[in-house]
């Protein structure tokens, strides 16, 4: 965040602020949200275990990973990748 605000001359407050106005969530959450939906695209692709997903998506702690994406989706990533894999095969 330090560097997005840098790069649009805001302090890091006032572009938090900023951010959270145009978008109604904080820029963590949105950051959370694309590593999310990231994650998701590898999933679906069912290249890599979930573990090097969690990794390749900018998670730095598997549980960490795990937490988001069910708050996120409901569910963890294993049974999102059986749930849509179920799904392409009907």
């Amino acid at each position: 965040m330090d560097t997005i605000a840098q790069q649009l001359n805001m302090s890091v407050p006032a572009f938090s602020r900023y951010f959270k106005t145009h978008t109604r969530k904080t820029f963590t959450d949105y950051v959370t949200e694309v590593r999310i939906a990231h994650a998701c695209k590898l999933i679906t692709e069912n290249q890599f275990s979930i573990s090097e997903i969690g990794y390749k998506s900018g998670f730095d702690n598997l549980s960490n990973f795990y937490r988001h994406f069910r708050k996120i989706h409901g569910l963890i990533p294993k049974d999102y990748r059986k749930r849509f894999l179920s799904n392409k095969v009907e």
